[in-house]
């Protein structure tokens, strides 16, 4: 081996195996010193390891899983691309890789940012379905739901029941409160209606709602659903202290003309300790006169009856197969008396009407 420098022409000779005596020149003439490697070039070398199926090989020390996009360091090393593999895709096995199709682009495509206004987007009509078709947060851990948002947009992440709760709900109503404080701001008169209920888990709760006319426009809206001050009494003056302060919360306890309560003396009595003016719920007296009616002497034994044959029916599946056989056929039989009955007073109601004329004549 010999190193040349400029203007200098070395020739190096070696032999050949196969050609006998046969020498090659190289010309190493440059302007420039530098050195001459005379080893021959390495192969390069082969991957063979089965991590490379699912792995891309960005550059020496880094490689990017196809499937799931993720970044994994190497270090010329493949111990954490298996280690990934096993842990996160086991059912890989040795299965043989994809092909790299435009539909596995998309399919692989990062998730939306959490700002992106998109996936805000998105987020927004999830809660909104959530609150108009009274579905419970858990809806969006359902196996069914999340395969259908899968399908639907593949890179949009369902946020958890967590974050609907605390987070979304919360800028959702307070957004809503600003709207509706606004409105109530402009309005002169309202009503509310107000009752007491109780819930699955034995916790009593009253209601609020605001009746109020905007653009000539009938509008109503719930104020609130809490528990009264005091959840062991239920007297005209907790249900009274309850209701001062939603009304003054929202600013309209001189703006309410009307409250519509039932018939109960609790409600009655609040409306008279705050000094407005109350108004019985049509319903609920209609209701009550319903049940006076069917508490009648007179209806009690017919009433007797019929739950004893409701009983019965429901206790025996082959008596009410029976009873629904029997029924349809019933209903074609009534279906043509009545038809009948229709036609004959029809010819009646046209005999009386050319017997007038007679007489008229």
């Amino acid at each position: 081996m010999f190193i040349a420098f400029s203007n200098l022409q070395i020739f190096y000779t070696f032999l050949d195996s196969d050609q006998d005596d046969e020498s090659e020149a190289i010309n190493l003439s440059d302007t420039e010193e530098e050195s001459v490697n005379l080893h021959p070039q390495k192969r390069k070398r082969q991957i063979n390891s089965h991590a490379w199926k699912w792995f891309d090989k960005l550059n020496r020390i880094s490689a990017k899983y196809r499937i799931c996009s993720k970044l994994y360091k190497t270090s010329c090393k493949t111990s954490n691309l298996h280690d990934h593999i096993s842990r996160t895709h086991p059912n890989l096995g040795n299965s043989e890789c994809p092909e790299s199709v435009i539909t596995n682009y998309f399919q692989q495509a990062d998730s939306y940012d959490a700002n992106s206004p998109r996936k805000i987007e998105i987020d927004k009509e999830v809660m909104s379905m959530i609150i108009s078709d009274m579905q419970p947060f858990r809806i969006v851990e359902d196996v069914g739901f999340r395969k259908l948002f899968t399908i639907l947009d593949p890179r949009h992440k369902l946020p958890s029941r967590t974050t609907l709760q605390n987070v979304l709900l919360v800028e959702m109503y307070e957004k809503a409160r600003d709207s509706l404080q606004h409105i109530l701001k402009n309005v002169n008169l309202c009503s509310i209606t107000s009752d007491g209920w109780t819930s699955k888990a034995n916790v009593n709760y009253l209601t609020v709602t605001c009746h109020f006319v905007v653009e000539d426009k009938l509008r109503s809206a719930v104020l609130s659903t809490s528990q009264l001050f005091d959840d062991t009494n239920h007297s005209g003056d907790n249900i009274a202290d309850s209701l001062r302060a939603v009304l003054n919360e929202w600013g309209i306890f001189g703006k309410v003309s009307t409250i519509v309560t039932d018939n109960a003396h609790s409600m009655t009595k609040a409306c008279k300790i705050l000094e407005k003016c109350n108004l019985p719920c049509f319903a609920h007296t209609l209701n009550l006169v319903m049940l006076d009616v069917l508490a009648h002497d007179l209806l009690r034994d017919l009433l007797l009856k019929c739950k004893r044959i409701i009983s019965f029916f429901k206790s025996s599946a082959i008596a009410y197969a029976k009873f629904r056989s029997v029924f349809k056929k019933l209903q074609k039989v009534l279906f043509h008396l009545l038809l009948l009955l229709l036609m004959l007073l029809e010819k009646k109601e046209v005999a009386v009407k050319a017997n007038a004329e007679n007489d008229y004549q």
